[in-house]
């Protein structure tokens, strides 16, 4: 089959008719990720769409082969075709299956040059990253607890990982000047002041709070001001010195 002929009769039938009314898909002739930015834009429908990118994948394959540049990046795109959770799309299971072991075989290996990386992370800074100002309630996570088998799992692949020196390096260079906690809360010696007038001296705010079932972090956010009690303490003040 001549995947580029078939694809050109398809361009050509959607670029003769009167769009559909119904749902339909913009899509670039020419890809950008190829040949940049460019008007020759053509009206489709979820499904020709999808059959688009198939053709086109598979018309680079046959022309450039698999490891060519341009080639990679219809795989990828065909393969974020799959990904797509609409209602109107069109998904055949073996395309599916075809399309991830072709994108998967596309990406091991590769490196990313550097202007690539930056562009992807200027992409995420700030409002433009997708979890930006999401705390608490609105985190997607929040208030979900890892069940003892996830746990078991993430602690077995961690078991025996073995870092490179330069990552361990890295690893300590990010974390010099940083303090763990309030001024380490972990070994520092703290002043708590309780609802019923009561001070005790405690060294390790952590394990302290820990064992009498109370939140470290937010006793730690009365000794900043950011808050006023938290159960029964009204006070924290992180001392200079062990106690005489």
């Amino acid at each position: 089959m001549n995947h580029l002929k078939a694809y050109c009769n398809l361009i050509r039938k959607a670029e003769n008719r009167t769009p559909p009314k119904s749902y339909t898909e913009k899509h670039h002739i020419f890809p950008k990720s190829i040949y940049g930015n460019n008007n020759k834009i053509v009206v489709l429908t979820a499904r020709e769409h999808y059959i688009a990118h198939a053709l086109l994948e598979k018309a680079l394959i046959k022309r450039y082969g698999i490891n060519d540049d341009r080639t990679k990046k219809m795989i990828t795109a065909f393969w974020c075709m799959n990904n797509q959770k609409t209602k109107n799309e069109y998904l055949n299971s073996y395309l599916y299956e075809v399309s991830k072991i072709r994108y998967i075989e596309s990406v091991v290996g590769k490196t990313l040059p550097q202007e690539t990386k930056e562009k992807i992370s200027k992409r995420n800074v700030g409002k433009n990253n997708p979890m930006y100002g999401k705390k608490g309630k609105d985190h997607p996570k929040y208030g979900k607890i890892h069940s003892q088998e996830t746990k078991e799992k993430q602690s077995k692949a961690l078991k025996g990982r073995i870092y490179s020196k330069e990552t361990i390096q890295k690893m300590s260079a990010s974390k010099k000047g940083k303090r763990i906690g309030i001024d380490n809360a972990k070994s520092n010696w703290w002043k708590l002041t309780f609802k019923n007038g009561n001070v005790i001296v405690i060294c390790g705010l952590y394990t302290w709070a820990k064992e009498n079932g109370y939140c470290r972090q937010t006793i730690g956010k009365i000794c900043i001001g950011k808050i006023k009690t938290h159960k029964d303490i009204v006070a924290v003040e992180k001392l200079d010195h062990p106690p005489c």
